[in-house]
């Protein structure tokens, strides 16, 4: 599938991104090309030996003043205790960000009366299209998956001249070096106490290639190409670029390597609504957008590609991969991001994998889970050091340095990251049956999450658990004061994520047939949790009591409704009452302007599927491509954040409550890959064991077809529907060998099956 683009502004965020995993570059401009490039271990490195204070002896003050309902005096002492710097105080965040390696631009003589853009992601290639006066240039590039490099590609109609420069935004204690030659550049940075590194690109040309002070210019040329890779301190530079100077630029059969590994990964998993005519004329994205939010209708193909752009943003930031993806998957342009472009605990890291099992990229899953482990010694401090508490605690947001510190002031007074987390672990298992992962690294990060839970527990007289400090991430209520976020004792989500993460416990040991003892004491704790109120309202409540009223009633998260999802907690056949009580939440918190990112508009849609509403699902996917995405469908979040006005003091703190009219827009890939899960939920859903297809399937998707998608435990189900219901159905048994579908909409029996792992049964059709 391609992606086709005209005129596109000259913007970085409606560039078009490609990407290994290890390398990533975005491709942009009007007038010029620019690669903006990336490599994933490039990050400062300021803080990276910082320390959690010991403030473990603040704990019983902090739950007195929740106990007494002094929320004011509670969130002051509990946010210098335990939230760090950062955040609404004066003190700096003490976090690193990810870097750009800098931009290379391709100037031309002239400026080109047309361009056309067009995104291979079939492939991962991205290519421009620069017509001018008397002849047109074409270029392309992609990050080789295969030998792990940057090629570009140049061509033009007739001789032509163009400019290369390599550039980086200048930062304090940074020092780079340029060094340019007939074959090439090479640009080397110091980070000082971050990550070293540089980026090498050697050139050939059919052209006059010369150098100046400051560029490398080709002159009377029809082509030239460019292998570049980047190196970094983390694995040695010369140690990476090493393998570059052997590779020539034209090689078919390494680009022919590359497609077939890269087209491999997106061939795994197929969804596609409504398919258009093959023989119809290209449709520019860019164009079709404007037009779609200027009419207000709908296209359902269109979210056949935000599936599809999703699926390749995953593969661009993982196949060649040692890190996850991060705020901004592997693309930033900033030197000082919004947020670091760093690891948050909260939602956006965990949206990011949503997703990725169900498409058969349980690898990339991996990745990640991976990433988390390298945190469990620090998590394992900062357990004791904050708290007091044996077991783990993971921090609201890292980077690569593995610490597990309080870093946003306020935000960061939150203890559920780590139970968010085994929800990914153990779902990593539910799709792979990888019994060895299971018992080595999964059961075991479960444990060390019970462990601290257990310390942190206290008890009411009644024997009902008692979570304090507690809070709703991002949320606040009245009575706390100025602070952005309120504590409180059992917030909705801290009780859901808590009570989900001893279910997980007791199903990986059952899985294991191990910890019998444990599996009892478990199953005990599990029934001194306190329930999920519902509000006089109809309202599932969001804290602990009636008596908290939201301060922002269209705030961003919806925290307290992951029960729903990204959890199962509530369904339509389980705790129906909250069920139920949930949507009426969801529906509030829209009425008054919630769902205003591109995240937390695609997790309403993952909402309203699990609410079988595919109306609504089709509304917030379409209101997220056409105005919380950029022309080329990249995310957007508003930095709609107020900033301190000219009379306010140093130390006053900035409300987050005031509106801010067409706020800056910031790419986030959470939203991109939080609309893919949106459309899984929409077509697929697995509850009790039982599979339910096209359950939040719009009226305007007419027919489509989804092929090989994963299910719990290994099951992979192929199927293709019509207006009239499903046409054609194939399942292939996973390592339980059983399943069992719910009656079709165009069937009337359940159909139960059971056989061998790898079977596979054709259920409808030839």
């Amino acid at each position: 599938m391609k992606l086709y683009y005209h005129n596109l502004s000259e913007k970085w965020e409606n560039g078009l991104p490609v990407g290994n995993g290890r390398l990533a570059a975005m491709l942009w401009g009007a007038n010029s090309d620019i690669l903006s490039l990336n490599h994933e271990w490039i990050w400062t490195g300021d803080y990276k030996q910082r320390e959690n204070q010991k403030s473990a002896h603040f704990l019983l003050p902090v739950r007195q003043y929740l106990k007494n309902k002094d929320f004011f005096r509670a969130n002051a002492l509990a946010a210098l205790a335990f939230g760090g710097n950062g955040g609404i105080s004066p003190l700096p965040r003490r976090m690193d960000s990810y870097q750009p390696a800098g931009d290379l631009r391709i100037a031309y003589e002239k400026s080109p009366l047309e361009t056309f853009h067009t995104l291979d992601m079939t492939n991962g290639i991205a290519e421009s299209c620069k017509k001018f006066s008397d002849y047109t240039v074409n270029s392309s590039v992609y990050c080789d998956c295969v030998r792990n490099v940057l090629c570009y590609h140049w061509h033009s109609t007739k001789p032509a001249s163009c400019t290369l420069q390599f550039v980086r935004e200048a930062a304090e204690r940074v020092a780079v070096k340029t060094v340019y030659t007939r074959n090439g550049f090479s640009f080397a940075a110091d980070l000082g106490e971050g990550v070293s590194f540089v980026v090498r690109a050697f050139m050939q040309t059919n052209g006059n290639a010369c150098t100046a002070e400051n560029a490398l210019s080709i002159c009377d040329a029809t082509h030239f190409s460019l292998v570049l890779d980047i190196g970094t301190q983390h694995a040695g530079i010369e140690t990476e670029l090493a393998k570059t100077a052997c590779y020539t630029c034209d090689d078919e059969t390494s680009f022919s390597a590359h497609c077939a590994k890269f087209s491999e990964a997106m061939h795994r998993t197929v969804i596609a609504l409504c398919p258009p005519n093959d023989d119809a004329a290209p449709i520019y994205c860019n164009e079709h957008i404007v037009a779609l939010r200027e009419s207000g209708k709908t296209d359902p193909y269109l979210l056949s590609q935000v599936a599809r752009f999703a699926q390749y943003l995953m593969v661009s930031g993982s196949i060649c991969a040692d890190l996850p993806l991060h705020l901004q998957g592997k693309w930033n342009r900033e030197i000082a991001p919004k947020w670091n472009s760093d690891y948050h605990f909260n939602i956006n890291l965990q949206m990011n994998y949503w997703f990725s099992d169900s498409f058969c990229f349980s690898e990339y899953t991996k990745q990640m889970l991976e990433y988390v482990r390298t945190l469990l010694p620090a998590a394992r401090k900062a357990a004791m050091d904050l708290y007091g508490c044996r077991g783990i605690l993971y921090p609201l947001n890292s980077d690569i340095w593995a610490n597990c510190t309080a870093e946003s002031y306020n935000y960061a007074v939150w203890i559920a990251a780590a139970g968010w987390l085994c929800q990914h672990f153990i779902r990593y298992y539910v799709y792979t049956g990888d019994k060895a992962y299971l018992s080595e690294a999964i059961l075991p990060f479960i444990k060390e999450t019970i462990q601290f839970y257990e310390d942190y527990f206290t008890f009411a007289s009644d024997g009902t658990i008692q979570i304090a400090p507690s809070q709703s991430p991002e949320n606040k209520f009245e009575g706390g004061g100025y602070f952005p976020i309120s504590v409180c004792t059992n917030s909705a989500m801290d009780v859901q994520v808590a009570y989900d993460t001893f279910r997980f416990a007791v199903f990986a040991a059952e899985e294991l047939g191990t910890d019998v003892e444990n599996c009892a004491h478990w199953h005990e704790i599990l029934k001194h949790f306190p329930p999920f109120p519902i509000g006089k309202d109809g309202r599932l409540l969001e804290w602990d009591m009636e008596d908290k009223h939201e301060i922002e009633k269209g705030h961003r998260h919806v925290s307290h409704l992951f029960g729903v999802y990204p959890a199962n907690l509530f369904t339509p056949e389980t705790r129906v009452e909250q069920f139920n009580a949930a949507r009426k939440s969801l529906d509030y918190r829209l009425a008054h302007s919630g769902g205003h990112t591109g995240w937390s508009c695609a997790w309403a849609s993952c909402l309203f599927a699990r609410f079988l509403d595919g109306e609504a699902v089709n509304k917030n996917l379409h209101r997220l491509v056409t105005a919380l995405s950029s022309d080329t469908l990249l995310d957007l979040h508003p930095n709609f954040y107020p900033q301190k006005t000219n009379n306010q003091h140093a130390d006053t703190p900035a409300l987050f409550t005031a509106s801010v009219t067409n706020p800056p827009m910031i790419f986030q890939i959470d939203g991109n890959l939080g609309a893919a899960a949106a459309l899984v939920e929409a077509l697929v859903q697995v509850r009790d064991n039982v599979i339910f297809l096209l359950p939040a399937c719009d009226k305007s998707w007419t027919h489509g077809h989804v092929k090989n998608l994963c299910l719990p435990f290994g099951n992979r189900i192929s199927f293709a529907w019509d207006i009239n219901g499903v046409i054609s159905l194939s399942i292939t048994l996973g390592f339980h060998g059983n399943a069992t579908f719910a009656p079709l909409p165009n069937r009337k029996m359940q159909t139960c099956i059971t056989g061998k792992n790898g079977q596979t049964f054709i259920l409808i059709g030839e």
